[in-house]
């Protein structure tokens, strides 16, 4: 059976549009992503530092940037206090994907809209759409989340979900009066509001206790009357699961997983986006030099395994005590420990995420690169 690409990416999320970005004019590249172009994406869109350093080297961001804020109120219940912090900023997901993608697409990937995956065999090299039709290629990278058909081929069901419901509500009130809110009130998570864009505010809350889903819809509604206000009575509630449990297998046969398919999201915060674009280019790495010859695909696995897994291991830790949220919160309540507490839970990264991919986007002058501490980046 001839290949129809080398590389098949599955997903047209960070992961998979930093996959194939990278790829790009090394081999030949097909996204397969199962909605139409832009699709709406449940996700604060929130880019902390360390995913600006990726995303920055990339593409241009500031067309899809909604906002930014430098404070927020850090705490658990009614102890909180204002941490200043390096910007931490807001994307609208929906365009922040579509721009991967068409950069890919310029680069040469060709990007398949509506093409849902219903079935893969990873030894082989083969994925079969709903239509039916079945496409091959040298290599798959599995990067459709973690409740995908890739991850749940490879490892059946992801243990030990984080759940999370998100809404978003109109705010009228000035930026200034709209601080970022973390709150530790939840059983292993927290609450969340966080400005996204004029008017507009995500909030939502998430835990790792499975036993808070069935009362977590009320129990934020209940929060953001009491720390937010009386804004929008009847929000759209979108509810998600957040992996960050690691996977048994990152690779089988010719198919590696991914971002939220690979389980790699921050297991305190839940943040996804930075460890989705990180893992993504690293596969497109691994699979560059796998299809010279110069590797196997199991170097991938190490490499995650040997870093980001090692990286989250006491992160991972903390986040299995009943009390995490206490200790976080009091983590940075004295003054001399918010800087550093902050840059340890949210800034700090593994030494790979600092990787240089510029080198690979100087024959495209059409792909700038955004100066994560120069104002433009500083937006609302």
């Amino acid at each position: 059976m001839r290949a129809d690409a080398d590389v098949i990416v599955v997903g047209g999320g960070p992961a998979g549009a930093m996959a194939a970005l990278q790829l790009a004019g090394q081999a030949s590249v097909m996204v397969l992503e199962r909605k139409r172009l832009p699709r709406d994406k449940t996700c604060s869109g929130l880019l902390s530092v360390k995913s600006m350093r990726l995303l920055s080297q990339v593409i241009d961001l500031r067309p899809v940037l909604c906002g930014a804020f430098t404070e927020t109120r850090i705490g658990k219940g009614g102890m909180s206090s204002r941490h200043r912090h390096a910007p931490m900023w807001i994307a609208d997901r929906s365009q922040m994907d579509l721009m991967l993608l068409a950069a890919a697409a310029r680069r040469g990937a060709r990007v398949e809209e509506e093409a849902r995956v219903r079935t893969l065999w990873p030894e082989d090299g083969i994925v079969e759409l709903s239509s039916g039709q079945r496409l091959r290629a040298r290599v798959i990278i599995g990067a459709d989340g973690a409740t995908g058909v890739t991850s749940r081929t490879l490892n059946g069901e992801l243990p030990c979900h984080a759940v999370a419901m998100e809404a978003r509500i109109q705010d009228p009130r000035p930026i200034a009066d709209r601080p970022a809110i973390i709150d530790f009130a939840v059983p292993r998570g927290y609450f969340w509001a966080f400005p996204h864009g004029k008017e507009v505010l995500a909030v939502g809350g998430g835990s790792a206790d499975l036993r808070v889903f069935a009362q977590l819809r009320e129990n934020i509604a209940g929060w953001v009357q009491e720390r937010v206000g009386d804004i929008d009575a009847q929000p759209l509630w979108h509810a998600y699961f957040v992996p960050f449990s690691g996977v048994r297998r990152l690779v089988a046969g010719r198919t590696l997983l991914a971002g939220d398919a690979g389980g790699l999201a921050d297991p305190l915060l839940g943040e996804g986006i930075a460890y989705a674009l990180w893992s993504g280019a690293l596969a497109a790495e691994v699979c560059a030099r796998h299809l010279r010859g110069q590797a196997e695909l199991s170097t991938y696995a190490e490499v995650v395994r040997g870093n980001i897994s090692a990286f989250q291991k006491p992160l991972r830790l903390v986040s299995q005590l009943p009390g995490a949220g206490t200790l976080i919160a009091l983590a940075v309540q004295p003054l001399s420990l918010r800087r550093l507490g902050w840059r340890k839970v949210v800034e700090r990264c593994p030494q790979e995420f600092g990787f240089d991919l510029q080198s690979l986007w100087a024959d495209n002058p059409g792909m700038g690169a955004l100066d994560v501490g120069s104002p433009a980046g500083r937006v609302g």
